[in-house]
């Protein structure tokens, strides 16, 4: 059951990677993909190799965002939609750092003080 409290960074990490494959970066696109399997190894290092690259990954989007906003304004477009999907994968990458923090995962990876 504890494996379903890893499904958002998982989700999270598939939509990174696809980000990365689109833009035509596919070795980083294959590191994002292969970095949820760090946490096949209950060592604390793997947990905040995790949480680092959830919140580098979160710099990214807010890089693409604010990229995409002055691309669109550029070209007279509305850009809404875009911010509001971007939005949504922003907050959905953050809150996968959330998950982290739950007592069992912590527990998991031996993060208790």
């Amino acid at each position: 059951m504890r494996f379903l409290y890893l499904v958002p960074p998982i989700c999270s990490f598939l939509l990174i990677s696809a980000h990365f494959q689109r833009a035509g970066l596919t070795v980083v696109a294959l590191f994002c993909f292969v970095i949820p399997f760090v946490l096949l190894k209950k060592h604390p290092v793997s947990i905040r190799f995790v949480q680092l690259s959830l919140f580098l990954a979160t710099v990214e989007w807010l890089r693409t965002l604010i990229s995409y906003i002055y691309y669109y304004n550029e070209l007279g477009l509305s850009w809404i939609r875009l911010a509001c999907i971007l939005t949504v994968v922003i907050v959905l990458t953050l809150c996968s750092l959330l998950v982290f923090e739950k007592k069992s995962v912590r527990e998991r990876y031996g993060l208790l003080e």
